[in-house]
């Protein structure tokens, strides 16, 4: 490995290894933001429990690793372990992020007991290129990386049994000044009993547009920097910057607008499970508050069960404010774009079939965009296992525009998607339900998984209601019942929840959403999860202030992440 690569990563593992986070400011591109007043910056702090347990979480994550690649366990602990040289392992660690200047800066707490401070001059920093020198008449200051060839320069602050013995290490001389104190009640405060690691996010001013604009500059430069993937189209690869790009902004908007965001995770290496927990406060007068206010009603599918193992369960009840509906209308021109391309380019339809099904694709997306126009995400789905081994799905979706879905489902007419299309054949409750037969011939997993290529669509006058699979007309019409019911299952503080099985739910969706995703990634992401309890879950509470969410993730998805480090110290560590 070529020795500036080495440097980068090595100070890489410095901020990553100690604090759960890069130190983005080494290699970091130059952007055209403006930099944000100190004061109406976040203050970000990111504070891990000791670094020990996480160069251990490292050994054991890639242990989830298929054998051959086990050996990699050791390589990147091995390399980590270089980093942390002086370093007291078993005491917190912690970073501040400077966001208000371009590009990010961060300040560093690392803990380093008074007898062990040369050696972690000596030993870890000098060796990465970072030369130390102390500066006269300044006790306790030292300059860093000020003798060329420097791979980082700076500033660190460490008086031995004075502010808990913490080396602080900044790029800029104000970032570490003399008042600095123990660093360890606020580590302990933050992590509490619970989480191996934190973040926390506070926002102490509304200087919202200043901070929305701050990252505007590295967001079109994200975009712009982005390659298609092998055998992506046009319209592919415009649908999946469009996704990036709107989840920044959605990331962007959660920095700007709310008042503090706290972030705690912890991973429990007996039972192979990760979990994290979120809290979120808004600032008022935001646009994120008019949409928190709008939270907290009950889904019209409230009573409508869950499973209590199910291989998907899902529950969505979003009121929509201005920015969501655009977000959604854009991309739903997207998709539509890219559906339209998919249908033209497919040489295995005729003329035909190929006017019928861009037709059906406009009505369809015509359909769903009315839909988010009437300002109200409201559904839910459950896919369970059926007695005969399949699966069986059931689920709706609310529109005020229910009884146009025939006419959508009539569009499918004479397309390669549909074989046939029985209209009413049967009401219930006032439903209209219509049993469509799908095409075999490209969803043969799912007709596997399901046992059947038909499917019973209801068109209420609320709501689009389907299902399919084992005695799908039976469950479809129990489930109506249910939801009839009034037996509330779902409080109404849910905005969103999903439980399941990530393996089948990656079989049935992954090719058919993201098809040009590396094949390596595919197979690591396949092999992770049927490797393990493949279980994850999260869900997101509304609350009068902001939200409240948590997730969980079993031995599956950790094997996953094990493949990946596996993969990236194969790739970058191991000479």
């Amino acid at each position: 490995m070529k020795r500036s690569s080495q440097t980068k990563i090595a100070l890489l593992a410095l901020a990553g290894a100690v604090l759960l986070c890069g130190w983005q400011a080494v290699g970091s591109a130059e952007s055209e933001a403006t930099d944000l007043d100190l004061k109406d910056a976040p203050e970000v702090r990111v504070v891990v429990a000791d670094t020990d347990r996480w160069v251990d979480y490292a050994r054991h994550i890639i242990g989830l690793a298929p054998k051959e690649q086990q050996d990699q366990a050791e390589v990147l602990a091995g390399f980590l372990d270089v980093f942390l040289i002086g370093v007291d392992r078993n005491r917190p660690a912690l970073a501040d992020t400077f966001s208000q200047v371009t590009p990010m800066r961060y300040l560093l707490h690392v803990p380093v007991p008074p007898r062990e401070f040369r050696t972690f001059n000596r030993d870890n920093l000098q060796p990465i290129g970072i030369s130390v020198d102390s500066v006269i008449g300044e006790n306790g200051m030292y300059r860093l990386g000020a003798r060329p060839p420097a791979a980082f320069t700076g500033w660190m602050l460490y008086e031995p049994n004075k502010r808990g013995n913490f080396a602080f290490i900044a790029e800029a001389k104000e970032e570490v000044p003399a008042e600095l104190g123990d660093s360890t009640p606020s580590a302990e405060k933050l992590l509490g009993e619970d989480f191996d690691a934190a973040l926390e996010l506070i926002n102490k001013t509304n200087a919202v547009e200043a901070r929305s604009k701050r990252f505007i500059p590295d967001r079109d430069q994200m975009v712009a920097d982005m390659k298609p993937n092998k055998g992506e189209t046009k319209t592919a690869f415009a649908l999946r910057k469009l996704t990036l790009m709107q989840s920044w902004e959605n990331s962007m908007a959660m920095y700007a607008e709310a008042a503090k965001i706290y972030l705690g995770v912890n991973l429990d290496t007996l039972q192979n499970i990760g979990t994290a927990d979120l809290t979120m406060t808004v600032l008022p007068e935001t646009q994120l508050m008019k949409v928190i206010k709008l939270l907290g009603n009950n889904s019209r599918y409230a009573s409508v069960p869950t499973t209590e193992d199910p291989i998907l369960s899902g529950r969505i009840h979003l009121p929509l404010d201005e920015r969501f509906q655009k977000q959604l209308l854009d991309l739903s021109d997207a998709v539509e774009t890219n559906s339209l391309a998919i249908v033209e380019d497919d040489e295995s339809r005729s003329a035909a079939q190929k006017k019928a099904g861009s037709a059906a694709t406009k009505a369809l997306f015509g359909f769903i965009k009315k839909t988010v126009e009437a300002g109200t995400l409201d559904g839910f789905i459950e896919i369970e296992t059926a007695s005969n081994g399949k699966f069986v799905a059931v689920g709706a979706m609310h529109t005020p525009y229910g009884n146009e879905g025939l006419a959508v489902i009539q569009s499918f007419k004479g397309t390669k998607t549909v074989t046939t299309i029985d209209e009413s054949v049967e009401t219930y409750k006032d439903i209209p339900i219509h049993r469509v037969d799908l095409n075999p011939e490209g969803i043969e997993d799912l007709t596997e998984m399901f046992g059947t290529t038909d499917v019973y669509i209801g068109t209420a006058s609320d709501a689009i209601w389907y299902a399919g699979g084992q005695d799908a007309l039976a469950k479809l019409k129990s489930t109506i019942d249910a939801a009839a019911s009034g037996n509330m299952v779902t409080s109404p503080e849910t905005v969103l929840r999903a439980k399941g099985h990530g393996l089948p739910v990656t079989e049935m969706f992954l090719d058919r959403v993201y098809p040009t995703l590396d094949p390596i990634t595919r197979a690591m992401l396949r092999g992770g999860l049927s490797s393990g309890d493949d279980r994850a879950e999260i869900e997101f509470l509304s609350t009068a202030e902001g939200l409240d969410g948590s997730a969980k993730l079993q031995s599956g998805s950790l094997g996953f992440i094990g493949r990946y480090l596996a993969r990236f110290s194969k790739e970058n560590l191991d000479e």
